[in-house]
């Protein structure tokens, strides 16, 4: 349900919203919404605090996210007021 309303959010906002998207590395983004104006957001969804606790044993997803395989659009760094990897 979580997953849900998280995914109608994103759609309010004018986003294209995936839910379940396998990343390169293996591990699962539960939420992955591409913005109006190439924003890519990426949601871990922590129901719990023990689900918490087993992740942050582990590294974050962003760390998954930062190994871009793709070459940036050239767009991109005049769009974005903030650094993000691979832009």
């Amino acid at each position: 349900m979580i997953q849900r309303g998280v995914g109608r959010l994103m759609l309010g906002f004018g986003f294209s919203v995936v839910t379940e998207l396998v990343l390169r590395s293996g591990r699962r983004a539960d939420v992955v919404a591409l913005g109006p104006k190439g924003d890519l957001w990426i949601v871990e969804i922590k129901s719990s605090i023990e689900d918490f606790r087993a992740t942050a044993n582990g590294r974050s997803i962003a760390s998954s996210a930062t190994d871009c395989s793709s070459p940036p659009m050239p767009e991109c760094r005049r769009r974005s007021s903030r650094r993000t990897p691979g832009c």
